[in-house]
């Protein structure tokens, strides 16, 4: 999350097409419901993306002006949303081939180098720990 020891993590929320008390189902099944200040779905703005309403809605339940948030997408439609919201992007293709037009772009979420530029700090890996 990015936070230093004693300092609070960045406020963080869920923007999905898909409605919210399927996206809030699927967090709390895998532990995560707790980390996310704001979790938005489909049902809870006027207009889907690539309409821009519901990552302002994001923005406006965190308290965080636009142009100091991030969008992590994985399509076009997510990334213009979230572009014409105000947000810097970041596209993660979810298939091989898939052309993103986003501020940045990584091949994975598990990729060190989106961590860095999230500044979250990134967790040795096994290969590493245990030279051969």
């Amino acid at each position: 999350d990015g936070a230093e020891p004693g300092q609070e993590p960045d406020p963080l929320a869920v923007a999905s097409n898909t409605p919210s008390r399927i996206v809030r189902s699927h967090l709390e099944r895998i532990g995560l419901l707790s980390r996310f200040g704001a979790i938005l779905g489909i049902d809870d703005c006027v207009a889907p993306k690539p309409a821009p309403d519901i990552y302002q809605l994001a923005c406006a339940r965190l308290d965080v002006a636009p142009e100091h948030a991030a969008a992590i997408e994985d399509s076009q439609e997510g990334i213009d949303s979230a572009k014409a919201a105000g947000l810097h992007t970041i596209g993660v293709p979810s298939a091989p081939g898939d052309i993103l037009h986003a501020d940045a772009i990584y091949l994975s979420l598990m990729d060190p180098a989106l961590w860095r530029a999230l500044a979250i700090p990134v967790p040795a890996s096994p290969a590493r720990d245990n030279p051969a």
